[in-house]
């Protein structure tokens, strides 16, 4: 069975299926692994009492054995506790102590070391590289000591480990230094899964201490906390540039404060435009108030501008074809005349009697100058029908307007709504300058809320249509009043009909006239979407009176299942939509927690050093 649903005319647009192409995987030079991280530290103490340390760090990566990796990133931190670490590279070798071609590259925060030259290398490739650095115990108060508390490989390696050691060397002169407190963590940044940390003593009397793990992952690393008496280091400058923060207590530039005024004072003049021009335009027409039942088509008014009127442009294209068929300018016939995949046809038949709108739609639907007996087969998408008869529905809109049923439109409200958008935009902008120039202050904020209050008001106020005129109140009254009738029950229409004013304009003794009555009256029962019940009056009334309506042929005859089916079918093959009213590089970690590593404070990730790094 066909598909019942509401009489609707919508422009559905052919979807186009767009075939995805499939493209080969790029090479990804993060895409390899370490088998080896190991760190030798060599700590003492400088001649000014502040730390420092010599490292030597063995990587061995483990590249693809295609073209992807020229060599690896190591980005080495800058900043511990806000005091300079100096990171000074002495030599990058390889396992054999060949020299490795390496570029240094400052930055804030990380000295990037890009290792290797623009050739790709494959396999196992292994870089040591030697440094030192300054500055590199710190104090913390809660624990009341000075603590080397630092991040061997960092978390900002991309790349598995198998293997991560380190080798803390303790100068023979610091040993007696040593509170014996000790720490070790691995694992992601901020986890205090332990690991062990041996201790012994060499031949030079220096002490070690030493971790050895293995299966760390992407991000993961080790960290080591050696423990000193507290004072034992002088601590460096804190000559790390500290960010600015915007705050409500920075005054905000003199442009801020210029701008926040004029976005403020013009929303509210924009307000009150806005709220004193609707007010000021009123809302038309009143109508006589009381709605009273209408039983016959109106005089002058062409359908579709009535659907327009009163709002239901969906409807017009479907409520004219109704008309024109009824008025016997075309016939709808409940079947293809071709075995293409049309469901319905529309037969021409004349134009006689059509007005100048209701000719445009039958040029839209037959061509110009069609033959008596042409037919348009409606096929579902038809978009040059579609774009045809929305052409002639636009042109029913506008004539409410040309034919002094409504006002024409006014900007005004539009132009507040747009300007008051416009101060919108300016305040938030403002805000952002202003929050650039580190200052929280009110008045751009307040600025931005009264602009906001301003757009919103007067886009609720923006007129979407002209007001009606006395003349378009009195038509859209008889509409309604027609739909009144059209929901009323069987026997209140029927005791309208036989009304002194009913009984002057139909006999209903005269089933025929009747049928002609439910016949003029079905275009308008389509606007108000009644078509369903008012087809089964039509049929009922139809047979009582033994015909059947000529502009309408089925082969199963005419019933009301028969017609709505077929209305709904040409309305969905001319869609359209219905007009409204309206116009790869490094990455590092430098955390440095601000709480002591000993003591069962500490974590992974939360020293210094560490850093970064990554293939390129």
């Amino acid at each position: 069975m066909r598909s019942r649903s509401r009489v609707l005319l919508t422009l559905i647009g052919v979807a186009a299926l767009v075939a995805g192409a499939t493209t080969p995987a790029v090479a990804d030079t993060s895409d390899f692994e370490f088998s080896l991280f190991d760190a030798d530290y060599a700590l003492s103490q400088a001649a000014d009492g502040t730390s420092v340390v010599q490292v030597t760090e063995t990587i061995v990566a483990e590249f693809p054995d295609y073209d992807q990796n020229r060599g690896i990133v190591r980005a080495l931190p800058r900043w511990y506790q806000r005091a300079a670490l100096n990171p000074t590279v002495t030599s990058v070798v390889d396992e054999n102590g060949a020299p490795v071609f390496y570029e240094e590259v400052p930055g804030d925060e990380f000295l990037v070391l890009n290792l290797g030259t623009d050739d790709y290398v494959y396999g196992s490739n292994t870089y040591v590289i030697s440094y030192s650095m300054q500055n590199v115990v710190g104090t913390f108060a809660d624990q009341g000591d000075d603590e080397f508390y630092w991040d061997v490989n960092g978390t900002g390696f991309a790349q598995p480990f198998d293997r991560v050691s380190s080798t803390v060397r303790v100068d023979p002169a610091l040993t007696g230094t040593l509170t014996g407190e000790t720490a070790c963590f691995r694992g992601s940044q901020g986890e205090t899964t332990g690991c062990a940390l041996t201790s012994a003593t060499d031949a030079t009397g220096a002490t070690l201490f030493t971790a050895d793990e293995t299966g760390l992952g992407a991000e993961q690393t080790l960290t080591v906390v050696v423990g000193f008496t507290e004072g034992t280091f002088v601590q460096g400058a804190k000559t790390q540039p500290v960010p600015r923060v915007p705050s409500v207590d920075t005054p905000a530039p003199w442009w801020s404060n210029l701008l926040s005024g004029i976005t403020g004072v013009g929303a509210l003049a924009l307000l009150v435009g806005a709220i004193v021009s609707r007010v000021r335009r009123g809302n038309g027409a009143r109508g006589r108030g009381t709605i009273i039942p209408q039983y016959s088509a109106p005089k002058n008014v062409n359908v579709m501008v009535a659907a327009h009127l009163v709002d239901r442009g969906a409807t017009a294209i479907p409520a004219q074809l109704v008309s024109l068929a009824v008025r016997k300018n075309l016939r709808i016939l409940d079947y293809p005349v071709t075995t293409g995949d049309a469901e319905y046809t529309l037969q021409y038949i004349t134009s006689d009697g059509a007005d100048d709108l209701e000719r445009s739609l039958l040029v839209a639907v037959f061509g110009t100058d069609p033959e008596p007996g042409a037919v348009r087969e409606l096929t579902p998408g038809d978009e040059s029908l579609g774009s045809s008869v929305l052409a002639v529905s636009d042109a029913a809109r506008a004539a409410v307007v040309t034919s002094g049923l409504r006002l024409p439109l006014t900007l005004g409200g539009i132009a507040f709504a747009v300007l008051a958008v416009f101060a919108f935009a300016v305040a938030v902008v403002n805000q952002i300058a202003t929050i650039g120039a580190y200052s929280l202050a009110p008045w751009p904020l307040a600025s931005i809320l009264l602009s906001i209050v301003a757009a919103v008001v007067a886009a609720l106020l923006v007129q979407r249509k002209g007001h009606l005129t006395p003349l378009g109140a009195e038509a859209r009254d008889y509409l309604l009043g027609m739909q009144v009738y059209l929901k009323l029950a069987e026997q209140e229409r029927f005791r309208m009909l036989q009304s002194p004013d009913g009984a002057e304009r139909v006999d209903v003794g005269d089933t025929k006239q009747v049928v002609k009555l439910y016949e003029k009256l079905l275009p308008f029962a389509v606007i108000w979407g009644v078509e369903d019940e008012w087809s089964k009056e039509l049929e009922i009334r139809a047979a009582e009176a033994d015909v059947q309506p000529d502009w309408f042929v089925s082969n199963n005859g005419f019933t009301a299942l028969a017609l709505t089916s077929a209305l709904r079918g040409s309305s969905g093959a001319i869609s359209y939509t219905a007009p409204t009213w309206e116009s790869g590089g490094a990455t590092g970690s430098s955390f440095g927690s601000g709480f002591g590593g000993t003591g069962g404070g500490g974590f992974s990730g939360g020293g210094g050093g560490g850093g970064g790094g990554g293939g390129r």
